[in-house]
């Protein structure tokens, strides 16, 4: 089972709902976790079921801050016990699996006058707890001076804190991957800073029921907070999941329509057959370049993301984005015009059922 912890920094436009469309279709996570949705329960809700996602728990932003939101699939049973602006704590029953794990998911105060609430939260979350347990999402901390780059140095006394509340509560790290930098640019080149702040613990038992578990980010075309990627693997499951991307280009249509036509002087019946057979050519191999296009461009941001940042290298960086965001926007606009319906309006899914649903109509 894989499960995706994301502060998304707000879903309040058709932009920030593709990109969170286009991350559940590319790994097809059984349940989600969102932060910083910055939007009430309503628009929460029409936005969690237009990426396919059916069952949720939305805690609604309070104006322009936070919001948290926690989605599953059919296939797992979730069962809520406790939520507040700061968290969202269920059980959790997957197939296959005789054991109920818990999960939190943990949104972290940017301030630190609420940062002591958040700690001792988990504190009676801990006591409370006789369950495998996992806690994920934006701690807004980090532990050890390493974990940050660039603008002021951390307190002290604030890691201390953290690392005494994670001790006291038994939870450990789920290998170094789970924990990623996050990074913000402002006027000057001081302030390119990146952080530590999304990672996941886990307690012993947890691990013990998942021994092959693991937490990973995705390299992303959005700025700031790259998602987390969750792993619940035991040793007798093993899941892969491919992404089939496809766009026809028009501008290289014409020109294709035009070179094919042109290149044969035969009679009007066998040019028409002539180009059938082109065109099909043509499409198989864009729609091959196409999916490797998108691989290389979030293979290059994966680098990147790894090395330390000039001025030069974040320029880059915004370059790669900019070019990836456009070849995901391709994508949906695509199947949009395809399908012929106005499917991001009134919720239909972009899934494998609905691009079937599309090609039967052609």
């Amino acid at each position: 089972m894989k499960s995706l912890s994301w502060n998304v920094r707000g879903l309040g436009s058709p932009r920030a709902v593709r990109r969170l469309r286009h991350l559940i279709k590319q790994q097809n996570p059984r349940m989600v976790f969102l932060m910083e949705t910055k939007l009430d329960k309503k628009r929460m809700e029409m936005a969690r079921k237009s990426c396919g996602l059916v069952n949720g728990i939305e805690i609604e932003a309070e104006w322009t801050r936070g919001g948290l939101c926690l989605a599953w699939k059919d296939d797992i049973e979730v069962t809520l016990k406790i939520f507040s602006k700061w968290h969202i704590d269920v059980l959790v029953k997957e197939d296959g699996i005789q054991e109920e794990w818990q999960f939190t998911g943990l949104y972290g105060s940017p301030y630190l006058r609420d940062q002591n609430l958040v700690w001792n939260l988990l504190r009676r979350l801990n006591q409370e707890c006789n369950y495998p347990w996992l806690v994920a999402g934006d701690f807004n901390e980090i532990m050890y001076s390493f974990e940050k780059s660039g603008g002021l140095p951390r307190d002290q006394r604030r890691m201390e804190v953290f690392r005494d509340i994670l001790e006291e509560c038994q939870l450990m790290d789920i290998g170094y991957s789970g924990v990623w930098y996050t990074w913000e640019r402002g006027n000057l080149p001081e302030t390119n800073i990146r952080e530590r702040l999304d990672r996941g613990v886990a307690n012993g038992k947890w691990i013990n029921l998942f021994p092959l578990g693991s937490i990973q980010h995705i390299p992303y075309s959005t700025p700031n907070h790259c998602p987390l990627l969750i792993m619940q693997i035991d040793s007798q499951e093993i899941e892969v999941f491919t992404l089939k991307p496809g766009r026809l280009w028009r501008n290289h249509l014409r020109r294709s329509l035009k070179e094919i036509w042109e290149s044969s002087l035969k009679p009007l019946m066998d040019k028409l057959k002539n180009l059938q057979i082109g065109l099909t050519k043509w499409t198989n191999t864009l729609k091959g370049k196409k999916g490797e296009l998108k691989k290389r461009l979030t293979k290059e941001l994966e680098t990147m993301l790894k090395e330390d940042r000039d001025d030069e290298t974040f320029s880059k960086i915004i370059d790669t984005k900019i070019h990836l965001n456009m070849e995901i926007e391709k994508d949906e606009v695509y199947w949009e015009q395809r399908a012929r319906v106005n499917w991001l309006q009134f919720g239909d899914r972009n899934t494998a059922y609905f691009h079937n649903c599309a090609t039967a109509r052609r």
